[in-house]
């Protein structure tokens, strides 16, 4: 028996797959600062082109069209941080939200004020039953990033997007945990928050159908 056993050869261990090397990581010097602003601005642009012609919100398509160039390759990941664009997109994006804040009037705010303070009571109420005490978490492995895309939900893009900065800008240490951060909490919240407003418009079309 031992000199049976001994006779067989162990079979080599199975080499891993090498990764392949996506376009954005192998030309990865060519992708200066400029560059970067240059893909940025040239996917805002399709963005806006493709919402003209297929009537769906621009910034959804933007998601959409950075995620699959991210994934494919041609773009690379963390663009803005990468291009050190991020603090002048956190301008723009305060520029944007303010003039519409000048829209309300002090007579809409007192007709809203109880309906809203009633809406924000049950969502967070449910939100916390969901994420915190049912199994719902288990879908995001942790209950606290599962309760913040749950709360993300009423907020939606670019709101996200700033909660997003500003939280891993309070907690990070140094620039190389705050990339970290951002690369796992960023996308989480931002495309929770766009779900949201996809199933609304969803909701709205197949209301009109009924």
């Amino acid at each position: 028996v031992a000199s049976t056993s001994g006779s067989r050869k162990a079979k080599p261990a199975a080499e891993p797959k090498p990764k392949r090397v996506k376009f954005a990581q192998k030309f990865d010097g060519y992708y200066s600062n400029n560059a970067c602003i240059l893909l940025a601005v040239a996917g805002g642009l399709l963005s806006v082109w493709l919402g003209e012609l297929t009537g769906i919100n621009y910034a959804i398509l933007g998601l959409v069209l950075g995620v699959i160039f991210t994934q494919i390759g041609i773009v690379p990941q963390n663009l803005l941080q990468k291009g050190q664009t991020s603090g002048f997109i956190n301008m723009v994006v305060f520029a944007a939200i303010i003039p519409s804040l000048g829209d309300i009037s002090l007579a809409n705010l007192v007709q809203l004020i109880i309906p809203l303070i009633v809406v924000f009571a049950v969502s967070v109420v449910a939100i916390f039953l969901m994420m915190k005490v049912l199994p719902a978490w288990k879908i995001m492995g942790d209950k606290s990033m599962a309760f913040g895309i749950g709360f993300c939900q009423m907020l939606g893009f670019p709101s996200t997007y700033l909660i997003s900065v500003e939280v891993c800008n309070a907690v990070a240490e140094n620039e190389e945990k705050n990339e970290f951060l951002m690369s796992k909490v960023m996308p989480c919240l931002v495309v929770g928050g766009m779900a949201a407003m996809v199933s609304i418009i969803v909701a709205v079309v197949m209301a009109g159908m009924l």
